[in-house]
């Protein structure tokens, strides 16, 4: 007798002991169904935390009127008899790769669950896994202009598959856009800056050729130094404390042309991540900035290519698929031409100059090459390779009297510089 009397004073002070908490959705339809068809439920508490998504209605039946609240949920129900039983669905992996049609992947999609008010991003890779309960999910995709996609999935075990995205051309109205300058600060990664290769290409150019280290200096907080050069100076820091990637690999010589050109060809440049602060663990230790350059995959489904000719230089592209739908390529060539143009000056200085014989020869070339193969929807693998070379000859020829004879000095100078970068990567979506 005493053992119960303690008993029931303990459960006394526990319930006075602790604040009264808000009734939440799930308390308030059990209530409501409860005094309706008089019946009782039996659930876990931690089911209490779940939004419902349906609207109870008192013109319907029991079974109606459970379907309706708890669809979407990931709560299952029972009857037995005067009781309802509530407890969790089973947890499954629903994951995939999102692309363009030509099976170019797409990152920062937005997969989004209509029923379950819940999304992710994909990754730099276009791969995406989220975990849903079991039943039926209506998932939406969309992306800045892309058409959307919205699919009806029910799940029942682990999922994944591709989803393509076509690009939109709906014509818009005008609109009035105005910055606010807070906005970064209220982002998750303030000192991250995405570009794409649409804004690279539209971003600034020097004699026609686009260039990526001169579109990173326009940023706050990053100066150039000397003008027109491809220094970087990130918040006061040295020219030497910046980390640049290409597919993972690390380059050390990002410039040519005494820093005129920047090593990058933006023709096969997919993103750039460029960080000027809180710097992932998996970058490792820089003091100044990191400049993650991610390059193009290659067409899954046709072959095509471009090639763009400039004042100073020449650009190409192909791309295309060695095992359709399998596996694909990207090759991508730069040269400049000053060999070729200065070669006219040149001769009319020494037709004036005859004395001095000058015969000068600049060239640069960047090539890069990328192949992936898709083992599956989950999983990839990339070999990429850079080859960069700068070039100078000169040779210069004197002539002076030397008594009744004319003297002859010959001076040659070849300066040659080389840098060749290869790397692998290896993708693949964990199942949890």
């Amino acid at each position: 007798m005493m053992s119960t009397l303690w008993t029931v004073a303990a459960v006394c002070l526990c319930l006075g002991g602790h604040p009264r908490s808000e009734t939440s959705e799930l308390k308030k339809a059990i209530v409501r169904m409860q005094d309706l068809y008089h019946v009782n439920f039996v659930y876990d508490s931690s089911l209490e935390m779940i939004r419902l998504s349906g609207i109870f209605s008192s013109g319907k039946s029991l079974k109606e009127n459970l379907q309706t609240v708890f669809s979407g949920t990931g709560i299952k129900w029972e009857i037995k008899g005067s009781y309802v039983l509530l407890f969790k669905s089973s947890q499954y992996t629903f994951s995939g790769h999102v692309c363009q049609d030509n099976g170019e992947s797409l990152l920062n999609v937005t997969v989004y669950d209509q029923n379950m008010h819940i999304g992710t991003l994909t990754d730099e890779h276009g791969f995406f896994s989220l975990t849903l309960p079991e039943g039926k999910h209506t998932l939406r995709f969309s992306y800045v202009g892309y058409e959307e996609v919205v699919k009806e999935l029910d799940l029942r075990s682990d999922y994944s598959g591709t989803i393509y995205l076509k690009e939109s051309s709906t014509a818009l109205e005008g609109v009035v856009v105005t910055a606010d300058l807070n906005t970064s600060l209220f982002t998750t990664q303030t000192g991250k800056i995405s570009l794409t290769s649409e804004q690279l290409n539209t971003e600034f150019s020097l004699f026609s050729s686009p260039d990526l280290v001169k579109a990173i200096q326009q940023l706050p907080g990053v100066s150039a130094g000397t003008e027109l050069l491809s220094g970087l100076y990130v918040h006061g820091g040295k020219n030497d404390e910046n980390l640049f990637l290409l597919d993972g690999m690390p380059l050390y010589q990002v410039n040519h042309f005494g820093g005129l050109f920047s090593a990058f060809n933006t023709d096969i440049v997919k993103n750039v991540d460029f960080y000027k602060s809180g710097f992932p663990a998996r970058y490792g230790g820089r003091l100044s900035s990191v400049t993650d350059v991610r390059m193009k995959e290659g067409d899954l489904k046709k072959f095509h290519g471009m090639v763009s000719l400039g004042l100073l230089d020449g650009r190409l592209r192909f791309e295309g698929p060695v095992i359709k739908e399998k596996t694909s390529f990207v090759f991508g060539m730069r040269r400049s031409w000053l060999d070729v143009l200065s070669a006219p000056a040149l001769r009319i200085a020494n037709r004036f100059f005859p004395e001095e014989d000058i015969n000068a020869r600049y060239a640069f070339h960047d090539i890069n090459a990328k192949i992936t193969h898709r083992f599956s929807n989950e999983s990839r693998l990339s070999f990429s390779v850079y080859s960069g070379r700068d070039l100078f000859k000169m040779k210069d020829k004197q002539l002076f009297p030397s008594g009744n004879l004319l003297h002859q000095e010959k001076e040659q100078t070849t300066d040659e510089y080389q840098s060749y970068q290869m790397g692998k990567s290896f993708c693949r979506v964990v199942m949890e």
